[in-house]
């Protein structure tokens, strides 16, 4: 299966890449800055990309990208930005596909967290 990874330099997202990396999974993670430190973890097995690259066709996305909720406390300025954060990228993922194949299968699941 064919699987972009938003968020996939993150605690849960890059331990999700390599497990599904392991698992014969060709996996792409999708992130802010591919020429970060964090992006140096994964095999060259796995491709990663960031907000200006093409999104290749793909059997599923699991979207884990947004904004940290236990960074800050919860007022509405930040509840807008964490919102944002998450909905904004999937924008850009839906424009991304127009007039191709969308993902059957999107799994939201950012805010995930350790607190």
């Amino acid at each position: 299966m064919k699987i972009i990874i938003t968020g996939g330099t993150g605690f849960i997202g890059s331990e999700l890449a390599l497990l599904l990396n392991n698992s014969g999974h060709d996996v792409i993670v999708l992130t802010r800055n591919k020429h970060s430190k964090k992006a140096d973890i994964f095999p060259d097995s796995i491709k990663i990309l960031d907000y200006q690259d093409r999104l290749p066709e793909a059997d599923a996305i699991v979207h884990l990208a947004g904004a940290s909720i236990a960074a800050l406390p919860l007022f509405d300025f930040r509840l807008k930005t964490i919102a944002s954060s998450r909905t904004d990228l999937l924008k850009l993922i839906e424009d991304s596909y127009q007039g191709r194949a969308f993902p059957k299968l999107i799994i939201q699941a950012s805010g995930t967290s350790v607190y």
